[in-house]
């Protein structure tokens, strides 16, 4: 069989419309991606309050005051205009905390430079966790005070935000004091203080798709 002139110059069309095509399906698919704004009604309703589950009123982040690993006071004021990543953790976990935390340091180095992206993690056992302690537990793990507040404070504020802010919790028992909860999610909360994504801060791939989708949001903000 002879391969002429022709032949050549039909194969190499047929190969660049295929890349074309190709290029073009790739792009119509994430053109079109679009990270969902949650509510809660995308949420398991156990870790609703009755009251708002048939609230009509777009849910956002309520106004909160705590105090960071720097003594400093910070609230949901420090985090306006910014995109930023919620968790639940206490400093002498010996399960999963440590893994959260150096999955959360590589969102923190990801975007150590940007200041439209903040990181925020509540103690939930703040009996121990006081602002020396988060202090001490920082430095241990490298956490920079600029991009990464650990915060402490009133117990029944730290659990209300969780399981009204966040949706991150089940009902908490009525004894407050008594009460203990913990949560490995990741929460990703927009610059309106929406939140946009729930990810599991145990796992390498979760932070992956995390990382893509704070691109996303920067893109979709900025654009």
């Amino acid at each position: 069989m002879y391969v002429t002139l022709s032949m050549i110059t039909k194969f190499k069309s047929l190969v660049f419309l295929a890349v074309i095509v190709s290029v073009y399906f790739f792009y119509s698919k994430y053109s079109s991606f679009e990270l969902p704004i949650l509510d809660q009604k995308d949420f398991d309703p156990a870790l609703v309050d009755s009251p708002t589950q048939n609230s009509n009123k777009e849910h956002k982040i309520p106004d909160f005051e705590f105090l960071d690993q720097e003594g400093r006071v910070f609230t949901n004021k420090d985090l306006d205009g910014k995109i930023y990543i919620a968790d639940f953790f206490f400093t002498s976990c010996a399960g999963i905390c440590p893994i959260m935390t150096k999955n959360m340091f590589k969102i923190q180095q990801e975007f150590i430079n940007d200041p439209f992206v903040k990181i925020i993690s509540h103690t939930v056992h703040p009996e121990k966790d006081s602002v020396a302690v988060l202090n001490e537990y920082a430095k241990l793990n490298n956490i920079d005070s600029k991009k990464w507040h650990l915060l402490t404070g009133d117990k029944q504020e730290l659990y209300d935000i969780a399981r009204k802010g966040y949706f991150a919790v089940s009902k908490v028992e009525e004894n407050i004091q008594d009460a203990f909860i913990h949560t490995e999610n990741f929460i990703l909360v927009d610059n309106n203080q929406r939140i946009r994504g729930v990810y599991n801060g145990t796992m390498p791939y979760e932070m992956t798709r995390l990382v893509e989708d704070i691109y996303y949001l920067k893109k979709s903000i900025t654009n």
